[in-house]
């Protein structure tokens, strides 16, 4: 089943969030012909425990309540009989009103929202209300008591004027958190509706939506609705397994670093390897400068090691002034941590001279920078210890490596093999990939089963689990599997350096006009793991970019509780606006295009 999510029916306001009532009449035309389309009550009646629905029905929401549905979408919804349920800004019905301040950009002429009359008029033709909150704010920024109050007065405003009950919520711009949900439960709400941008755990209270089926250009609008139901083409965000690659290796090979390095050592994630790392070096209790951007698993597991970090500043082009850093040095600073971020070079040539300097350590995190030289030199070897992401870069089942040139102390376990079965599992999946990504029949839905019957073992195993963005004590101390060590000495190293550069050259001389990466330059060594841009329109950008059928990442969004809000403006910038374009060395020239055209095609519709 899918649950599609409009917003608008108009035809004065050019936007995603909105579509003319002639192409709306078309897909409610093509809907009661080809869908059975149902009222969401009777969907949530059928959903299962995980909030998964059966096949072949389709939802109708709309969020924000504005005045176009009921001069546009209210006639076409009551002629052709279909269900609907609209989500209103419970503030905008109050006597003192409330302006629609929450889209980007606003269009020329004030946005109107449905009165009081016109939603008991629509509610007497059997047109269904949720709520959308009290006064569209993000939820997840507010703190859980007052997300409690908010959700709780659009509940009563809503319920006191329908006279009926209200137990459907649905996420301002689809976003929420732990906190979002636990207060949509508390505040009396039986299910909540979100809009993933990124892949995430279904339950009632994160019930998926399919966003904006009308910015899908199609000839048809039944193509249009289709197309938002489906992907029409996969290109993965990261590389896969070619089935060649797990043929055995010759025995010849020349390995770049870190892989010919005797000191490296191979990690289930690169996560457990940062967690040995403190405590080879000892680190429990003493400081331990880090960067203030980061993905946030990293610094869970110095947390977990016992370290006290201490954030030095990122600023907004990723760029790390070693004179701040030097500052921030004193007596009880055992070690700084860098990062290189999407392959690029950190100044890490001078934080090394000036660790060696200070008598302290430097722990260099190219997880995002493996392949990548600067002044022939690989990252990852300037410091006391190099921390490597191997299934970014190269398609392993999972994988992080650690090399230390010190060598390791007896005390640190060697990482015990990750069981077999349970690699090839992983390892099929990335097989599912590559045909999916060249467009083998069957290969998709051969891949959601695998999905489903993995996420069913994940529940007795976390070995069976994806790579998350939490530390999992139970997982200390896990290497890799078999195919891992196989498939690395399978690759074509320069090759996949040279690809890389292409397609991040092929991108950016596409894109820069528009979103150009955020380093301007793409220095002689670095291989590229993604092409990072900015854009103020992030989200909406995100759902576009995603309902065409494109990959696209998040550049670390989320905020980690370690950090006092406001105290990095730069960082909170960087993660308000970066998204990131796959450039792996599996994409040709027509996949780069074509990524290209449904980015420029979205950022047209957008802006």
């Amino acid at each position: 089943m899918a649950i599609l999510c409009y917003h608008s029916v108009q035809s004065d306001w050019q936007s995603p969030l909105a579509i003319a009532p002639e192409a709306f009449a078309q897909q409610c035309r093509w809907l009661a012909k080809h869908r059975q389309v149902v009222d969401l009550a009777d969907a949530v009646a059928r959903m299962d425990g995980r909030a998964r629905l059966p096949g072949a029905l389709t939802v109708l929401t709309f969020d924000d309540g504005f005045g176009g549905l009921h001069e546009h979408a209210f006639p076409l919804l009551t002629h052709y009989h279909l269900p609907a349920t609209v989500f209103l800004v419970a503030e905008t019905l109050t006597a003192r009103g409330r302006a629609v301040d929450w889209v980007q950009p606003l269009p020329s002429h004030p946005l109107t929202t449905l009165n009081r009359d016109q939603v008991l008029e629509m509610q007497a033709a059997g047109v269904r209300f949720g709520s959308h909150s009290f006064s569209h704010q993000d939820l997840t920024t507010l703190d859980e008591e007052a997300c409690v109050a908010d959700l709780k007065a659009s509940r009563g405003l809503l319920e006191d004027l329908l006279q009926r009950a209200v137990p459907f919520l649905a996420y301002p711009g689809g976003r929420h958190d732990a906190k979002v949900r636990r207060a949509a439960q508390r505040a009396g709400f039986s299910h909540a509706f979100s809009l993933p941008v990124r892949r995430e755990l279904a339950s009632p209270f994160a019930v998926p939506r399919v966003d904006s089926p009308n910015i899908v250009p199609a000839e048809t609008a039944g193509q249009r609705v289709e197309t938002a139901l489906r992907v029409r083409r996969f290109v993965p965000n990261f590389p896969t397994l070619w089935p060649h690659m797990l043929l055995m290796p010759r025995p010849d090979v020349a390995l770049p670093f870190p892989f010919a390095e005797i000191s490296t050592r191979y990690y289930f994630l690169a996560r457990y390897g940062i967690y040995d790392i403190a405590r080879t070096f000892s680190l429990a209790g003493k400081e331990v400068l880090f960067p203030a951007y980061f993905h946030g698993v990293e610094l869970d597991a110095l947390l977990t090691a016992g370290v006290r970090p201490r954030f030095y500043p990122v600023h907004r082009d990723l760029e790390v002034d070693v004179d701040e850093v030097a500052r921030l040095i004193g007596p009880t600073t055992a070690a700084v941590y860098v990062i290189h971020y999407a392959g690029f070079p950190a100044p890490v040539k001078a934080l090394a001279a000036l660790c060696r300097e200070r008598g302290i350590r430097l722990i260099e995190d190219a997880a995002l920078a493996l392949l990548s030289q600067v002044d022939d030199h690989p990252l990852g070897s300037f410091g006391d210890a190099g921390i490597f992401c191997l299934y970014k870069t190269i398609p392993t089942p999972s994988g992080g490596a650690v090399v230390l040139p010190s060598g390791w102390p007896a005390s640190v376990a060697e990482p015990r093999p990750f069981p077999a079965i349970r690699a090839a599992v992983r390892a099929s999946n990335l097989i599912l990939l590559n045909l999916e990504m060249r467009g083998v029949t069957g290969s998709r839905e051969l891949r959601q089963i695998g999905r489903r019957l993995r996420r069913r073992r994940s529940a007795e195993s976390q070995h069976d689990a994806l790579p998350g963005s939490t530390f999992d004590r139970s997982l200390i101390g896990l290497g890799v599997g078999p195919f891992a060590r196989r498939i690395i000495r399978k690759q074509d190293y320069p090759a996949i350096i040279a690809r890389r550069r292409h397609n991040y050259l092929r991108l950016a001389e596409r894109l820069s006009s528009v979103l150009p990466p955020i380093s301007a330059d793409l220095p002689a060594g670095v291989c590229p793991l993604f092409y990072p841009f900015k854009t103020r329109h992030r989200e909406r950008l995100l759902r576009a970019v995603r309902t065409r059928g494109a990959e696209i990442g998040e550049f670390w969004p989320d905020q980690h509780p370690t950090i006092p809000p406001g105290a990095f403006p730069e960082v909170d910038e960087i993660r308000k606006t970066a998204l990131w374009l796959p450039c792996h060395q599996d994409l040709n020239d027509e996949s780069i295009d074509w990524l290209a055209g449904v980015v420029l095609q979205a950022m047209s519709q957008i802006e």
